[in-house]
């Protein structure tokens, strides 16, 4: 089972010691996607093992990737890849 993921841009923030609009602006140039795109984006990569190497429920896997509501879950997962789970 993996780990729960519960990512917080303001430790972001703190760790680097910049400000939050400072932090956003550096990550954003560097990156080409916002602090926020990169956490979703992250998330789902971390949904797509126990899809395919578990028999976890997409409700559990949304939990464990930090998501509290399974339809946005569904919502953000076909947006990044086409396709839902079940």
């Amino acid at each position: 089972m993996p780990q729960e993921v519960h990512v917080d841009p303001v430790a972001f923030y703190i760790m680097v010691a910049l400000n939050k609009n400072k932090f956003q602006k550096a990550f954003q140039l560097t990156e080409g996607i916002s602090i926020r795109e990169y956490i979703r984006a992250l998330r789902m990569e971390l949904a797509l093992e126990p899809f395919e190497k578990s028999d976890m429920s997409t409700g559990n896997i949304a939990k464990a990737v930090g998501y509290h509501g399974v339809s946005n879950f569904y919502h953000v997962f076909q947006q990044r890849f086409g396709e839902t789970y079940s």
